[in-house]
């Protein structure tokens, strides 16, 4: 189990390593060549491991560098881009969230005369 751990640790560390070199996911041959391991452990320990979390927490390390691109980028006309990464790392949405308890509170009706209309009267 030991060495199943520190194995998982390896590849881990190496796949955030190359992805952020390379600026793309490390194919498990890149990832066997830089781990020492074969592609068949480094394809077992992939399907084991959970990235969502652990990149997430990785990448906000990099959200300052975004955030201060985004006038750059903006001027280019990616503003997009900067859009899904604040929206995927960052958990960022342009929609606003309205809880409601359904209790509705009156302090105050007012009650006015309707005028009839023309020809009510007639029908009565």
């Amino acid at each position: 189990k030991a060495k199943g751990r520190l194995n998982r640790e390896r590849v881990m560390e190496a796949y955030m390593r190359l992805l952020f070199e390379r600026k793309k996911r490390p194919t498990h041959q890149q990832l066997a060549e830089d781990t020492g391991l074969s592609e068949r452990t480094i394809s077992r320990h992939l399907q084991k491991l959970r990235f969502e979390k652990n990149l997430q927490e990785v990448y906000k390390q990099k959200t300052d560098e975004v955030i201060q691109a985004l006038l750059e980028s903006a001027k280019k006309g990616k503003a997009a881009e900067v859009k899904l990464w604040l929206q995927f790392i960052e958990q960022w949405s342009e929609s606003t969230n309205i809880n409601h308890s359904g209790e509705v509170q009156v302090s105050k009706i007012n009650f006015i005369e309707a005028k009839p209309k023309k020809g009510d009267d007639e029908d009565r």
